[in-house]
């Protein structure tokens, strides 16, 4: 029996937790009146959580979207995006898609959060496709459940308006290789 299994409420609390952590340094934590040094343990945690109960890789997808936005969908209860009814469908990247779209469609725009999805726990339907320039993109068909979004990350541009990728996902794609 894995640690997820035995204590089913600790991994979200953990998603959240680390969320509001960086990789680069290394952490102090105050437990128990000790401060414990917890860099490695923290790349370990974060391997974890990126993983479903029955040890496999999680299939991540990423949606941009304003702060705004999207705390309007949690107190509604769902997500329906900007393009859904216009276009048919939820945007979203694969990692190595999300800095090209930031740059190209949000530059310099603040107040933005970036979406972390679990593709498997999708209830629409996502279809790969090409929008003209050779690249697949996942599109959502339909509302976002809450449900299937493991992180909400800040991501906001760096002084020249342009974006990188935050700490936490760059972390979080060095452990998926």
């Amino acid at each position: 029996m894995n640690l997820y299994n035995t204590i089913p409420v600790l991994k979200p609390a953990l998603i959240s937790s680390c969320s509001l952590l960086t990789y680069q340094h290394t952490y102090r934590i105050l437990s128990f009146g000790i401060i414990v040094e917890i860099e490695y343990i923290l790349s370990l945690v974060f391997k974890w959580i990126m993983h479903d109960e029955e040890g496999g890789t999680l299939h991540l997808i990423y949606h941009i979207v304003s702060e705004k936005k999207w705390k309007e969908a949690l107190d509604r209860g769902i997500y329906l995006g900007d393009t859904l009814e216009t276009e048919g469908f939820i945007h979203a990247s694969e990692i190595d898609q999300v800095i090209e779209v930031a740059n190209t469609l949000f530059a310099g725009q603040k107040g933005l959060v970036l979406l972390v999805i679990d593709r498997d726990k999708l209830i629409s339907p996502i279809k790969y496709e090409d929008p003209g320039n050779g690249d697949l993109f996942p599109h959502i068909y339909g509302s976002l459940n809450l449900d299937a979004v493991v992180d909400v990350v800040s991501f906001e541009p760096t002084a020249d308006g342009t974006f990188q990728l935050p700490d936490e996902i760059r972390h979080v794609n060095m452990n998926d290789e």
